[in-house]
């Protein structure tokens, strides 16, 4: 009986493991600001969920939170580098790698008064 609890254990932890080897990226931590380009004398709308992101060369992964997004990196100058669209259920996104240096990742749903933004290295 120990034999085959010690099997079962073990065949767990090895799928576990696999799993955690499949996923390598870096996560990239995000926080949340409120659009500059809400009505005027209107309250920002509550905050929606932010999704999980994380980064592997040139792709980036993202978790499903059922919202369009529209992707936007931003360069050290301030000017908008690369621009794209993300539809809902969307996971992962290949960006251009051309890209050099350190960008702020905008990450902004369609539909909200806040937007999420993090760092990334190239």
């Amino acid at each position: 009986m120990k034999r085959t609890l010690f099997l079962i254990s073990f065949v767990l932890f090895s799928l576990i493991h696999i799993n955690a080897e499949t996923l390598k990226y870096t996560y990239v931590y995000l926080q949340e600001r409120v659009k500059p380009t809400k009505p005027l004398g209107g309250h920002p709308r509550s905050p929606i969920e932010c999704p999980e992101t994380g980064i592997d060369g040139y792709t980036l992964y993202l978790s499903d939170v059922g919202y369009d997004i529209t992707l936007v990196l931003v360069g050290n100058d301030g000017e908008n580098v690369y621009t794209t669209f993300i539809p809902s259920g969307t996971t992962n996104v290949q960006l251009p790698s051309t890209l050099s240096g350190e960008y702020e990742l905008q990450l902004i749903p369609t539909d909200s008064s806040y937007y999420f933004y993090g760092y990334v290295l190239f």
